[in-house]
């Protein structure tokens, strides 16, 4: 999976978890090895940012380029 397919999932996750997603600032990916649901893996993380006044808290969001999964780190 490259960078852009990932960036799509996360995009998505956030999209479906989150109030006013489309106004949301994006940082990333970094590669990080996380342990979740599918075990230990090296996925790429997002770092969202909620528009200024919102009170929503910033969500970083790890998406597995072997299972395609988007969880919340």
């Amino acid at each position: 999976m490259d960078e852009n397919e990932a960036r799509d999932i996360a995009v998505d996750f956030l999209l479906a978890s989150a109030s006013d997603a489309a106004e949301w600032k994006m940082q990333g990916p970094s590669r990080q090895v996380l342990v979740h649901s599918t075990g230990r893996r090296e996925c790429l993380v997002f770092g969202f940012w909620p528009p200024s006044g919102s009170s929503e808290d910033p969500l970083r969001i790890g998406v597995d380029p072997e299972t395609r999964e988007a969880f919340v780190v």
